[in-house]
C-alpha cells in the first residue's frame, strides 16, 4: 500500500505527496528541534503520515536496508557504516549537570576522577552519547555508585533536580533549568563534550518523493533556525 501511494504521488506530482514515513529519532531532537518541521511540512504535504520510534543505534543499517524505517537521527560523534548516507545538521554541546547542593558543584572545575561514587542518570531515548560516556568512565576506571537509565529526558532532569545524582545531556535540554538555578553545570577540566546531529538514510535505496521532501524541509529548518545557546569558558549558558 505504501509503494502504491508513493507511485501515485510520483505520477501526480509533489503537491499530491502521500504515504507514510517511519523515523527513529532521539527524544531531545524530537522535543527541541522537530516541532517547527512538523508544523511546516503538513501545510505543504497534508497527506503524508508519520510514525516516530525511539532511538537505537546498532540495527539502523539493517532497518534502513530492509525498509523497516525510512530515516533516522542520531546524536553521536561519527557514523561508521558504508551503506548509510549521513548529513550533519548541526552540533550540540553536552553538559554534565547536577543539583546546586552537590559537593561537586562547589568546585571551580572537575576531572573524571571526581565522579567516583556518584549516581549517574541517563536517558535511554537519546542514543548514543550516553553509552559512549559510560564507556569513557569505564575506560578511566571510574566506579559509580550506580547508573540508572530512564525512557524520558524529563524524568532524568527531574530526578537530578531532586538531588539524586548527575547526568550528561545536550545543552538545549537543560537551558531553562540552568538559567533558573535548578541545575548547575559541572565544569570539566577535560575538553568540552560535543556531539553532531546526524540525519541518516540508506545510501543505495530510492528516495520516495515524500522522504525527499521531508529531508529538504529538515535541512531548511536547521539552516534557517536560530543558533541554540552554548556555554562560555566559565560553563555558563550564553546566547
Amino acid at each position: 500500500l505504501a509503494i502504491h501511494e508513493e507511485t501515485y504521488a510520483e505520477i501526480k506530482g509533489r503537491k499530491e505527496l502521500r504515504g507514510s514515513l517511519t523515523i527513529r529519532i532521539p527524544q531531545t531532537i524530537a522535543t527541541y528541534y522537530l516541532p517547527p518541521v512538523l508544523v511546516k511540512f503538513p501545510k505543504c504535504y497534508p497527506r503524508v503520515r508519520f510514525e516516530f520510534q525511539s532511538c537505537t543505534v546498532h540495527p539502523l543499517a539493517q532497518e534502513l536496508s530492509a525498509g523497516t524505517i525510512d530515516l533516522a537521527f542520531l546524536l553521536t560523534e561519527s557514523i561508521q557504516a558504508g551503506s548509510l548516507q549521513a548529513e550533519v545538521l548541526g552540533f550540540e554541546n553536552l553538559f554534565l549537570v547536577t543539583h546546586p547542593e552537590n559537593p561537586l558543584a562547589k568546585k571551580p572545575s572537575i576531572r573524571f576522577q571526581d565522579l567516583q561514587g556518584q549516581v549517574l542518570l541517563y536517558p535511554r531515548t537519546d542514543c548514543d552519547y550516553p553509552v559512549r560516556f559510560q564507556k569513557m568512565l569505564a575506560d578511566e576506571k571510574i566506579k559509580l555508585t550506580t547508573s540508572v537509565g530512564f525512557n524520558s529526558v524529563e524524568a532524568v532532569k527531574q530526578c537530578v533536580i531532586a538531588g539524586l545524582g548527575i547526568t550528561l545531556v545536550p545543552a538545549v535540554a537543560v537551558r531553562r533549568e540552568v538559567q533558573s538555578g535548578a541545575l548547575t553545570i559541572l565544569r570539566l577540566s577535560e575538553e568540552p563534550l560535543e556531539v553532531a546531529i546526524f540525519m541518516i538514510w540508506h545510501r543505495d535505496k530510492w528516495l520516495s518523493p515524500s522522504l525527499d521532501a521531508f529531508l529538504e524541509t529538515v535541512k531548511e529548518n536547521f539552516k534557517n533556525g536560530s543558533q541554540e545557546p552554548s556555554s562560555d569558558q566559565n560553563g555558563q549558558l550564553s546566547a
